[in-house]
């Protein structure tokens, strides 16, 4: 089977604003997606990016970053009620350049 994430170029735009927005550190993001399964295919549909909130972080570095757990309770109280799927997205801003 085939699994893919399908990702508009405005969406992928606010997951890199989300995951750099503070040079030099690692950011993070949950991208909210729906769901298309058939036959040969399990596809994401990209939808919401919800960035980590500055006050989520406990640990935040140029290559480690800790987030409080309840950072992700209203995002999967999102997910289910919208029955998506929720992907964690974080930077490695020492690998990519911006």
């Amino acid at each position: 089977m085939r699994h893919t994430l399908t990702v508009t170029e405005a969406l992928c735009q606010r997951v890199a604003d989300a995951v750099f927005d503070t040079p030099g550190l690692e950011g993070a993001a949950y991208l909210l997606c729906g769901v298309s399964e058939t036959d040969g295919e399990f596809r994401l549909l990209a939808r919401e990016v919800i960035p980590v909130r500055p006050e989520h972080y406990l640990v935040r570095e140029r290559d480690r970053l800790s987030i409080a757990a309840d950072s992700y309770v209203p995002v999967a109280k999102l997910a289910r009620l919208a029955k998506e799927a929720i992907l964690f997205v974080h930077s490695h801003p020492g690998e990519i350049g911006r």
